[in-house]
């Protein structure tokens, strides 16, 4: 150790054993696997694994063999220092414990492990600050204190902790092990017998090990000369612990210095090997290589392609419908993109002033009206959301802008259900069964937790609200669509597993349930639960696949699955939703979850839902798929080039999409995604600096792709016309920062910057030989292409 009480190490191989634990030890496997065995139980750690091997854990052997291991070690006493106490123990092992999640100490340890890679500070204090937020994960979601032990202390694993504690406090003064029997109130062979009994070294020679311990770090880590060490160290001078150290080490401490340092000189080479492997597989080495991708696909083979990512889109509450502006954006989507629903929230908002939730009987729908007669009358229909929402616009983890209750609570579960009832029997009359049974109803949990529910009930349950919901629906329009649930990554699988349950046994089964599926998961901060960003890359088909599962499980295989809301990020305030980088990362997860779910409704479709004080500039990293000012963002030609696929799927890669149209010409439609790297992780959302977004991805490579389209029909020349979307082309970030970023843009200024944030296009045409066409293309990085390729006439 060192004197900050806490050390860093990464290696390939390790060969320890050892009889007691004295400091806590927290091993991540970078790459490899890594075997621990603790009391004679084995471990196998792969890759990304994690393990803390606690203080005071008893006989222990680590070996790892052509492994990338990080090994972060706490000493007993500067855990004491920030804990207090440890009365408690660790409990850390992602390799057996499936019941919690590890995401975020893994994410806290990857940052580490890249800060320690480019050493980007030129302090350590970065690092230390990066090291004690791993200590604050471990002691908030690891760490469990025992009553038992603080209760009784009389247990034997009390006395242990306490003899640990008082060696680690005062190992540079006169120990006495009677000191210690005394203040436990036990005899002073008593105590040495239990000592001896759970570490299987005896008290003298612990203290001894503590000391030494420290001894080897003020050799390592300071000129010290050895005297002063000694004394420091509890000694009582340099020829007893010249002593005590030949017996452990057979060297002086002198000689055992001068090793440590030749050592640490023969191991620079060794580190920046390492650091060049780790940085090989995280972020930095592979940024110019450009990826050459190589594929032959039959092309007379085909099965249905459904497209499911064009059904829905979220518009908002209820009320901002009645603007003029959401209005005509809403026409946008729908008209430019084919949206034939569009979903909307808070029918109940106290802005409308339907009712006041007290009474019945008494309804005004003077501005439900007007909003609807907008929607029928251009042949859009509703996904309508009965839940409570607030009206809030999220900036960064843990941060709103803003956040105001906006919906009527009402009195009781009779007034809310007259009311739900009133309304829908007013739409019928108003617009006939024929369009309401095409729209979709939705009453879903409270997604944010907030206070306010349906209705007023100091015992409110979710499935007695979906149930009376669920019946008013199905009474008046039996062929709607009505479903429910909707709650946020991380919210509880066991609640949807509940609601499931409960649904049957009330008969009233959904036609669908929803997700809100966002790269998220719910950790505890401060004495609360937020929501950060989640690494994993494959998230969202492995959640997909755990509700799924539970679907199947509870036999309600034939209930539809819909994620409602769905977006690379929560943030409002977020210059990756203006970027290319939104279109492929839409591309990609498409091409991923296309079968796996009954509907995606992408958030959201207008920028004008999270206007506020600080919106000036032409982007302000809004979610909307299009600007304020009606400028199409990168994933607005996303969802087009999606739209233009085929309706037969020939082939889909990592990097590509082939279908075929009843005309018989093809389709195809390239991606270059890049996955964020760990510098994105690092800072806030809302604070992305454009001149360095390059460094926020793993790589930022070009792909080299060529696709051999085998068994066509005819030998002849085809047509190719090509249509791409990169930073250079099509992306209004890119063309905002042309004008540096300027938020006093005048209205010509606006009107350039519209024009130039188009897809570049082009035609040219290439000719098959032997029924096979050869096609090839390079791409940017977050670069999405589509190509129409059909025979010349």
């Amino acid at each position: 150790m060192n004197e900050r009480g806490f050390q860093i190490s990464i290696f390939e191989h390790i060969e320890e054993e050892f009889q007691f634990q004295y400091d806590a030890r927290l091993f991540y496997v970078i790459d490899g696997k890594l075997c621990v065995e603790i009391d004679e139980t084995n471990y196998l750690l792969e890759k990304e694994d994690v393990i803390l091997v606690h203080c005071g854990t008893g006989k222990c052997r680590l070996s790892a063999r052509r492994a990338i291991i990080c090994e972060v070690s706490y000493e007993n006493q500067m855990l004491l220092g920030v804990m207090g106490d440890l009365k408690g123990r660790f409990f850390c092992n992602s390799a057996v414990d499936t019941r919690r999640s590890y995401n975020e100490l893994k994410n806290a340890l990857k940052n580490l492990i890249y800060q320690r890679t480019i050493q980007s500070h030129k302090t350590t204090s970065y690092e230390s600050s990066m090291v004690y937020q791993i200590l604050d994960i471990l002691v908030e979601n690891f760490w469990t204190a025992s009553r038992s032990l603080a209760d009784n202390e009389n247990s034997v694993d009390y006395k242990l902790q306490k003899i640990i504690q008082f060696v680690n406090q005062n190992y540079s003064v006169h120990i006495s092990l009677a000191k210690v029997a005394e203040e436990l109130f036990v005899s002073t062979s008593t105590l040495s017998r239990i000592f001896h009994k759970q570490t299987g070294v005896y008290f003298a020679e612990y203290v001894t090990e503590v000391r030494l311990k420290h001894v080897v770090s003020k050799l390592m880590y300071t000129d010290e000369n050895v005297t002063r060490i000694a004394v420091d160290c509890g000694f009582s001078g340099a020829p007893a612990l010249n002593k005590a150290f030949r017996e452990k080490y057979q060297v002086s401490p002198t000689d055992y210095r001068k090793q440590l340092r030749e050592e640490e000189v023969l191991k620079e080479e060794s580190v920046r090997r390492l650091q060049d492997k780790i940085l090989k597989e995280t972020q930095a080495s592979g940024n110019d290589a450009a990826k050459r991708v190589c594929e032959e696909i039959r092309v007379s083979e085909s099965v249905p392609y459904k497209k499911n990512w064009n059904k829905t889109i979220n518009i908002g509450s209820v009320f901002r419908l009645s603007e003029v502006n959401i209005q005509f954006q809403t026409l946008e989507l729908v008209n430019g993109l084919g949206f034939s629903h569009i979903r909307l929230w808070n029918v109940f908002s106290k802005k409308l002033m339907i009712t006041d939730g007290k009474t019945t009987g008494h309804y005004n729908y003077n501005q439900i009206d007007v909003i609807f007669d907008f929607l029928v009358s251009n042949h859009i229909h509703v996904f309508l959301d009965f839940g409570n929402r607030p009206d809030t616009v999220i900036k960064g983890e843990g941060v709103a802008l803003f956040y105001e209750q906006e919906c009527i609570e009402f009195e009781s579960k009779r007034i809310w259900g007259a009311s739900v009832k009133d309304l829908i029997l007013h739409l019928l009359k108003r617009y006939g069964k024929e369009e309401l049974e095409q729209w979709i109803f939705e009453l879903t949990y409270n997604v944010v937790k907030t206070e306010v529910q349906c209705y007023k009930d100091e015992n409110f349950q979710y499935i007695e609200a979906f149930k009376l919901f669920y019946q008013i629906i199905k009474q008046e329009l039996p062929n709607a669509c009505v479903g429910g649930y909707s709650a946020l990554l991380g919210d509880g699988r066991e609640f949807f597993r509940s609601f499931l349950k409960n649904c049957k046994k009330e008969r009233c089964i959904p036609d669908y349930v929803s997700i809100i599926l966002f790269p998220y998961e719910q950790v505890r901060q401060d004495k609360k639960y937020i929501y950060k960003r989640n690494q994993e890359k494959n998230l969202e088909l492995h959640e997909i696949a755990a509700y799924k599962k539970i679907l199947e499980e509870e036999s309600a295989e034939d209930c539809k699955l819909i994620i409602t809301e769905w977006n690379s990020s929560l943030s409002s305030r977020n210059y990756m939703n203006d970027s290319c980088f939104r279109s492929t990362y839409l591309v990609k997860k498409i091409s991923e979850i296309w079968d796996s779910v009954d509907m995606v409704c992408f958030w959201v479709g207008s920028d004008w839902i999270s206007s506020y004080y600080d919106t000036r500039g032409i982007v302000n990293g809004g979610a909307g798929i299009i600007t304020m000012d009606n400028i199409k963002k990168p994933v607005w030609y996303a969802f087009s080039f999606l739209n233009s696929l085929g309706e037969e799927l020939i082939s889909k890669g990592e990097n590509y999409i082939l279908t075929k149209k009843e005309d018989n010409s093809f389709i195809l439609l390239c991606f270059n995604y890049k996955e964020f790297g760990y510098n994105y992780f690092l800072q806030n959302e809302d604070n992305i600096d454009l001149m360095r977004i390059a460094e926020l991805f793993e790589d930022t490579g070009q792909m080299e792709l060529e696709l051999k389209l085998t068994r066509l029909e005819w030998d002849c020349n085809y047509i190719v016309k090509k249509r791409q979307v990169n930073s250079e082309y099509g992306c209004v970030l890119t063309e905002w920062m042309k004008f540096d970023c300027a938020v006093n843009l005048d209205r010509s200024d606006i009107k350039y910057i519209q024009a130039m944030s188009i897809p570049h296009m082009e035609r040219y045409t290439i000719s098959s030989n032997d029924h096979t066409l050869t096609l090839s293309t390079e791409m940017r990085d977050q670069e999405i292409a589509l190509f129409h390729i059909y025979k010349e006439r």
